[in-house]
């Protein structure tokens, strides 16, 4: 087992189901904010605090993952990434030059 699983299982643990929900929503709009700002205005700072909300995002991602999935989460996956290059297969390179 992972020191990171590890630690993300005790995250879990100590914390609960409920309040890690909760903390995956806070993550997901401050990366979504931080997003939408290196967008607007590219810039070093804006970069590296758009990474850390990325960072912060991935973590509850995992746990989110070790909380829900019974197996479906990587049949989903599986199925999106098809989808994704069948799309990429339909599009015409030129008109997007």
């Amino acid at each position: 087992m992972s020191k990171d699983k590890d630690v993300m299982d005790e995250a879990i643990c100590v914390y609960g189901y409920n309040n890690q929900v909760a903390k995956f929503v806070e993550e997901a709009g401050e990366c979504i904010a931080a997003v939408m700002r290196f967008s607007t205005k590219p810039n070093d700072a804006n970069q590296d605090h758009m990474c850390e909300e990325l960072a912060d995002l991935g973590i509850m991602i995992e746990q989110m993952k070790i909380m829900f999935d019974k197996g479906n989460i990587k049949e989903h996956w599986d199925r999106k990434i098809i989808r994704l290059e069948e799309r990429l297969r339909c599009i015409n390179y030129d008109e997007h030059e």
